[in-house]
C-alpha cells in the first residue's frame, strides 16, 4: 500500500519540479495532490487522506510554520517535511518543533535525497501502533469535548455516529486493575477501524466509554446503523470473551455537526440516570434451539441441521437486523468450535469484517439459505476427515487426541510419548508414517489454527501465543509466518479484507 504526499508551495515552477520527479512511478509513495498556499491545503486535507506533507516554510498570509502548527493540532498522524529557500535557524527550531520529521533546503532537493526522506519516514510510520497515533487525538478528543473549539477530527465533514457504553463494575476495581481495564476496552472498541471508518473510544468516569465513529465515505443513516450494530456485537463478544463483562449502551442521534455531536454527548454524560439498553445484548439462539443443533451435529444429520437453521431464520423479522447478525454469528462460532474439534481449516467461513459483508445486504431467508449451506459442508469436510482418520493406528489416534487436548500446554514428544505410554522414537516414527507429518509440525499446525481464532478478539500477540501453547515468542513469530506465509498482523489485515 502506497504512502500519500501531500505538496504544499506557493511557487509554481518548484511544484512541477516535484511532480515531475520519477519517484512517484518508481516507489511506493503517491503524490496525491498540491497547493499553492495554506488556506488551499486545509481545504485538501479535510477531503483527502494524507499521509506526509511537503510545506514551504515562506508562503504568503499563512506560511509554513503557522501551517505545520495547524497541521499538528488536526491531523496528528500526518508526517511533515519542511522545505524552504532560506536556512534559517529560528523557523527550523519552530518548525521542528510542530512536529516536522525534517528540514531541506530547496537547492539541495534532488530525487534521490526526496526518497530517503520519505523512505525514512515511511520507516518509522511502519513502527508507529495506531494505538500510539491515537493517544494525540484522544488527548484533543478529551479538551474539545470538555473546553470546545475548533473539532479535533480529520475529517470534519463527514458523518459521525456516537455510542456511549457504561461498565457498572469499574468503580469497584483497583487504579492499576482499572487502567489496565480502560486501555483494553478502548483497544477492543478501536479494533473495529477499517478503511472506510476510524474508531475512537474515550474514558469518561466513573464507567462510561464513548465510542466515535467517522465516516470517511458519504454513506446512508440506514448504512451506518447497520456497521453500528455490527460493530456493537464484535465488542460484546470480545468484551465478554476477554473480561467477562457486559455492558448498557446508548446510541447517539445522527447529527450534521460536530458541534451538535459534542452538545449531546456532554448532556447524556451529565445525566445520572442509568443508560437504556438500546439494543439488549442478550438476543441469540433459544435454549430448545441450541439443544437441536447440537443434537443434529453430534448425528451428523446434516438434513435436521439445515432444516433447524432455515426454520430460525424465518422467525427473525427483516426489519430486525442486529438479531440476523447475532444469529449469524453465533451460528458462525458454532463452526469454528465444531471445525477445532476435528481438525478442520475451513477457509470459506466469513470472519472479521466479512461478517458485515455477509449479512448487510441479505433479508433472513436468505441468510439462513447461506448458513444452512456452510453447515452443509462442514458436514461433508468432517465425513471426509473421519474416513482418513480410520486409516490410522491405534497409536496415532491416542496421540493425535492427547495433542488436541494439551497443544496449549508445554508439551513435546517425549512427553506425548510417555503420556499415552510408546517410546518416543516408535511413536515418532509410526506418526510420520501415516500421516505425512512429524509429531511437532501437527503440534504447531493446531497451535497456529488456535492463533488464528484468537486474533480477531484483540489480546495483546504474546498473550495470545502463550495461551496456544507457544513459550518462546521469537519461535512462534518463526512458526506462524512459516506455516501461513504471512506475519500474525500481515495474516490479520488480510482476513479483515475479504
Amino acid at each position: 500500500m502506497s504512502l500519500n504526499v501531500f505538496l504544499v508551495d506557493d511557487d509554481m515552477v518548484f511544484r512541477e519540479y516535484i511532480r515531475k520527479m520519477p519517484l512517484w512511478k518508481e516507489s511506493e509513495f503517491h503524490l496525491k495532490g498540491e497547493a499553492k498556499n495554506a488556506k488551499d491545503a486545509l481545504v485538501f486535507l479535510a477531503r483527502h487522506t494524507v499521509d506526509i506533507v511537503l510545506l514551504d516554510v515562506l508562503m504568503p498570509e499563512i506560511n509554513g510554520v503557522k501551517l505545520s502548527s495547524m497541521i499538528a493540532d488536526r491531523y496528528p498522524s500526518v508526517a511533515m517535511v519542511a522545505i524552504s529557500s532560506y536556512d534559517d535557524y529560528d523557523y527550523v527550531r519552530e518548525i521542528l518543533k510542530n512536529g516536522a520529521c525534517d528540514y531541506i533546503l530547496k537547492h539541495r532537493l534532488s530525487t534521490d535525497l526526496l526518497s530517503v526522506i520519505l523512505n525514512n519516514i515511511r520507516t518509522r510510520l511502519k513502527n508507529t501502533s495506531s494505538w500510539d497515533t491515537k493517544k494525540k487525538l484522544r488527548q484533543k478528543v478529551d479538551f474539545w469535548l470538555e473546553n470546545g473549539g475548533s473539532s479535533p477530527f480529520i475529517q470534519n465533514n463527514y458523518r459521525k455516529a456516537v455510542m456511549i457504553a457504561e461498565f457498572s463494575l469499574v468503580n469497584s476495581f483497583t487504579d492499576n486493575i482499572k487502567d489496565t481495564f480502560i486501555e483494553g476496552i478502548q483497544r477492543i472498541f478501536e479494533a473495529n477501524s477499517d478503511d472506510e471508518t476510524d474508531v475512537l473510544a474515550l474514558f469518561r468516569p466513573p464507567g462510561r466509554f464513548v465510542v466515535i465513529t467517522c465516516f470517511y465515505s458519504a454513506i446512508s443513516e440506514a448504512y451506518i446503523q447497520k456497521k453500528a450494530d455490527y460493530n456493537n456485537l464484535i465488542c460484546s463478544n470480545n468484551i465478554n470473551h476477554v473480561y467477562h463483562l457486559s455492558y448498557k449502551t446508548h446510541n447517539c442521534p445522527l447529527l450534521l455537526s460536530d458541534n451538535a455531536v459534542r452538545s449531546y454527548i456532554n448532556h447524556r454524560l451529565k445525566e445520572d440516570t442509568v443508560l437504556k439498553q438500546d439494543n439488549p445484548l442478550a438476543l441469540s439462539l433459544t435454549i430448545s434451539q441450541q439443544k437441536k443443533l447440537f443434537s443434529a451435529i453430534e448425528a451428523k444429520n446434516s438434513n435436521a441441521a439445515v432444516l433447524l437453521i432455515q426454520g430460525i431464520f424465518e422467525k427473525i423479522p427483516a426489519s430486525n437486523y442486529g438479531l440476523q447478525m447475532m444469529i449469524t454469528k453465533e451460528l458462525l462460532d458454532l463452526i469454528d468450535k465444531v471445525s477445532a474439534e476435528y481438525r478442520l481449516s475451513l477457509d470459506f467461513l466469513p470472519k472479521g469484517n466479512r461478517l458485515f459483508e455477509y449479512t448487510k445486504a441479505k433479508n433472513p431467508g436468505e441468510l439462513g439459505n447461506i448458513i444452512a449451506g456452510l453447515y452443509t459442508q462442514v458436514f461433508r469436510e468432517i465425513t471426509n476427515s473421519e474416513k482418513e482418520r480410520k486409516e490410522y493406528s491405534e497409536a496415532v489416534k491416542t496421540a493425535m487426541e492427547y495433542i488436541q487436548k494439551n497443544y496449549g500446554n508445554p508439551i513435546g514428544l517425549s512427553k506425548i510419548a510417555n503420556a499415552i505410554g510408546l517410546n518416543s522414537s516408535y511413536l515418532s516414527r509410526v506418526f510420520h508414517k501415516e500421516t505425512g507429518v512429524t509429531i511437532v509440525d501437527y503440534l504447531n499446525q493446531l497451535r497456529i489454527e488456535s492463533v488464528k481464532g484468537f486474533l480477531q478478539t484483540g489480546l495483546p500477540l504474546k498473550e495470545i501465543a502463550g495461551r496456544c501453547g507457544f513459550q518462546n515468542y521469537t519461535y512462534f513469530l518463526k512458526t506462524f509466518k512459516k506455516y501461513t506465509g504471512k506475519t500474525p498482523k500481515e495474516y490479520l489485515n488480510c482476513e479483515e479484507l475479504l
